[in-house]
């Protein structure tokens, strides 16, 4: 039997979302959700929406590194 490496998907929330310091609102979310600056949410169902931890962590890098890394002051 061979063993593969299972790969765990792991959602955030909204709350997630804040507690990480991403505090948009609803609207401002969606906006950048359509202009392909944040990543999609996923729909579990029609009231709740998550997005993915691997997808808000590849944003935030890029964010910092867009923005020079560490602050510096």
């Amino acid at each position: 039997m061979t063993q593969e490496k299972s790969k765990e998907k792991l959602f955030l929330t909204r709350d997630d979302l804040s507690a990480l310091g991403i505090q948009y609102s609803a609207g401002h979310l969606i906006r950048l959700e359509k202009d392909e600056l944040f990543p999609k949410r996923v729909y579990l169902s029609p009231q709740k929406v998550v997005w993915l931890l691997d997808e808000i962590n590849e944003w935030v890098e890029q964010q910092s590194a867009r923005r020079g890394g560490a602050n510096n002051g």
